[in-house]
């Protein structure tokens, strides 16, 4: 297994890896839509990002195939976070690469990256039906540190 930063000729399999977390997300939250959201922002959305000093995407790689990944960047100046905070946006390894420890080495390589970058602070948000993905990420370290409420209108 090989953990390498994204490239930009990654674009396609990161949408594929979007699409497949959308899907699921689907399933404990019928509202999480693609829907109107077209390739073309998805592929300059990336590539955009890639190319960024702030921003990392990693992909993991099982012989050569792309069997998930992992993003976020570094932000500064909000009112609730510490100094520097690492927020990682996106998590996705394939159904059946999973359990194998690939999601910890995924992690394990965007935190270094966050403290070579000085950053005091990993977050990650997560819906709160995704309960497996809850009890993997506290068992990486996390704790709860906000609530996020909504009001349907």
């Amino acid at each position: 297994m090989k953990i390498r930063k994204a490239e930009l000729k990654d674009w396609e399999k990161i949408v594929e890896f979007f699409k497949k977390t959308t899907e699921f997300e689907q399933t404990v939250n019928e509202k999480i839509s693609l829907d109107g959201v077209s390739e073309e922002y998805f592929k300059a959305d990336i590539a955009k990002e890639i190319l960024l000093s702030d921003y990392l995407y990693l992909i993991a790689e099982v012989e050569e195939k792309a069997v998930g990944f992992i993003s976020g960047y570094l932000r500064t100046n909000s009112w609730w976070t510490y100094k520097k905070n690492a927020y990682i946006d996106h998590v996705f390894v394939e159904e059946e690469f999973r359990g194998k420890g690939i999601g910890k080495k995924l992690f394990e390589k965007f935190e270094k990256w966050a403290k070579k970058n000085k950053a005091d602070l990993l977050t990650i948000e997560v819906l709160p039906e995704n309960t497996d993905a809850i009890e993997i990420y506290k068992k990486l370290g996390f704790s709860d540190h906000l609530l996020h409420l909504k009001k349907e209108i």
